[in-house]
């Protein structure tokens, strides 16, 4: 039995079919409307990345301590001169340098070799029009120190493609470098980009600004006063630290001589008798010396198992004050005695040692601490006047704050705050 359509539903089958096929056409206009949208975005604009100029280094005060600007260099690759006497005469007409330097950068290194940074741009169009094989230009910016002297160790260096490699250089250099930025710029019909743009007045040109807590003065004074001291001295070496121990600011950080690359923070060694004063500390902290109690009675000598302890000049019978003012070995050997191990060990991790400050500078060492167990008498002994462990100026620093705040022991702080100078917001303030 065969059963026909009904009228109804082949009209309604046909207006289904109808509708689809203009849903299906109306997707096709929205998908290449998109498109197109796509390409009028592509015509009437431009994306770019500016170079980064790297950003200053400023004191509390705001004086320039590390700078960058855009210069023309010339360089050579060796290896692709052709005549290198021929080379070298050329450039020397040119007005580049004398023969001889010409001629010594090209036959003694290999490599890409700079042969004038921050050369004239008259002096580098002319070198560019001689077309010499192995000779051109390069684009690239040049880094400058003031009082380079007095700040050598502390702000660091930059390699040839100014990645920081040391110091406060490297420690920010994420922050100094910048980080590249890509700018959509808007375009007229004729191509040109618009005056004015709120994206080209947004887009970054340079890194951030890194402002210290170092015065620039200060840090004069102590590197000549350092230096003038080692001279006295006949020293291999120094180091200075001006701290405020109120806030941990680090208002000075000199160092002079050594093979560390900063000896303020990675120098550890024995510190004798500055160490007396944390044995002192410990002692009138726990109560177990009196100020005026007697702890030595004038022998100036004290024997501690098979070792003998001496002073260096003879006294007559000396309190504790007495004893810390004349700086007496024996005096703070019987001072620690009292004290006791626990008490003093305890008391030295109180005041950072074996521990780094965390400041804001690369290679920090943590000194070395004697584990207690270690401890027997006669490290006790030497311990209190500061023989048989190793410290950091900073830490000694930063300990001898804590005395003259009242007892707070404060992170030293050698970075104020971090800038952006394109878009004038503070990127990082650093806090104690």
């Amino acid at each position: 039995m065969i059963r026909k359509k009904h009228p109804k539903v082949e009209i309604l089958t046909v207006l289904a079919f109808a509708l689809l096929v203009l849903f299906s056409l109306e997707l096709g206009k929205v998908a290449m409307s998109e498109e197109y949208r796509q390409k009028a975005r592509e015509i009437t604009a431009y994306s770019f990345s500016p170079e980064m100029l790297r950003g200053s280094i400023l004191d509390r005060k705001s004086r320039c301590v590390a700078y960058s600007h855009k210069a023309i260099s010339i360089f050579v690759y060796p290896e692709s001169v052709d005549n290198k006497i021929q080379c070298a005469r050329d450039l020397e007409r040119l007005g580049v340098s004398s023969f001889e330097e010409i001629l010594y950068a090209i036959e003694g290194r290999n490599g890409f070799t700079w042969i004038k940074r921050d050369a004239p741009e008259e002096l580098c169009s002319a070198v560019k029009r001689e077309m010499i094989p192995g000779v051109g230009v390069y684009y690239d910016q040049i880094r400058y120190y003031g009082r380079e002297h007095a700040f050598n160790n502390l702000i660091g260096s930059v390699d040839p493609s100014n990645k920081g490699l040391s110091g406060i250089e490297y420690t920010f250099d994420k922050f100094l470098r910048g980080e590249k930025d890509t700018t959509v710029m808007s375009l007229t019909q004729k191509g040109n980009m618009y005056i004015g743009s709120s994206a080209l007045q947004g887009a970054r040109f340079r890194g951030d600004d890194v402002y210290l807590s170092i015065d620039m003065d200060i840090q004069e004074i102590a590197y000549n006063s350092l230096r003038k001291a080692v001279e006295n001295h006949s020293a291999k070496s120094g180091s200075v630290i001006v701290m405020d121990p109120r806030t941990g600011d680090v208002r000075a950080m000199a160092t002079i001589g050594g093979k560390n690359l900063n000896m303020a923070v990675d120098w550890q060694y024995e510190p004798g008798s500055t160490f007396k004063l944390i044995t002192a500390a410990a002692a009138l902290s726990s109560r177990s010396t009196e100020l005026d109690e007697l702890v030595e009675t004038g022998e100036c000598r004290v024997q501690i198992g098979d070792y003998i302890i001496k002073d260096a000049e003879k006294h007559g019978p000396l309190d504790f004050r007495g004893a810390f003012v004349h700086s007496s070995n024996v005096g703070m050997v019987n001072v620690a005695k009292r004290t006791g191990k626990s008490v003093l060990y305890k008391h030295i991790l109180l005041f950072g040692f074996g521990e780094k400050t965390e400041i804001d500078l690369p290679h920090e060492a943590r000194g070395s601490i004697p584990s207690e167990n270690l401890w027997v008498d006669v490290r006790l002994a030497t311990i209190s006047f500061g023989q048989g462990l190793s410290v950091t100026p900073l830490q000694m620093a930063t300990a001898y704050a804590a005395v003259a705040n009242g007892g707070f022991l404060i992170r030293p702080k050698i970075v104020d705050s971090i800038v952006s100078p394109v878009r004038g917001t503070m990127i990082k303030k650093q806090t104690r």
